[in-house]
């Protein structure tokens, strides 16, 4: 869980760079199909594409922050619960978006990251894996 924690951290600190380490070369990040453009990034290189792609889809927003509200071990597997908020540029409605992250820990390092809309969703895929992992 620390791993993960960590990786935020540099996140919010805008130094992607320095947790390079934190992944292995084959690390794979899925969103799922309810996210817009979502997609499937492979590598180091994909990685670092997901983090730029996914902010630059927050153009015509202001204020944007996100908050780690939860982070829940459930062993080599991490469900971290994240809110999004901001506000809207020409509306200046405010924007609220929860969403969750399912982090797969292997050999010391985040191998996957799933990316879900529906938090729900986050913890039954944390389960599954789980469960086909064991067999």
């Amino acid at each position: 869980m620390r791993l993960v924690e960590r990786a935020f951290e540099l996140f919010f600190a805008g130094d992607f760079g320095a947790g390079r380490h934190l992944f292995p070369p084959a690390v794979v990040v899925i969103e799922d199909g309810n996210i817009p453009k979502g997609s499937t990034w492979v590598g180091h290189d994909g990685v670092w594409r997901w983090i730029h792609d996914d902010l630059g889809q927050l153009e015509g927003l202001k204020d944007v922050r996100f908050e780690v509200e939860h982070v829940v071990d459930a062993g080599d597997h991490v469900v971290v619960l994240i809110r999004m908020v901001a506000v809207h540029v020409t509306s200046c409605a405010n924007v609220d978006l929860d969403y969750a992250q399912v982090w797969t820990i292997h050999d010391g390092q985040v191998s996957a990251i799933q990316v879900h809309l529906d938090r729900t969703n986050a913890f039954a895929a944390a389960n599954a894996i789980e469960q086909i992992s064991a067999r």
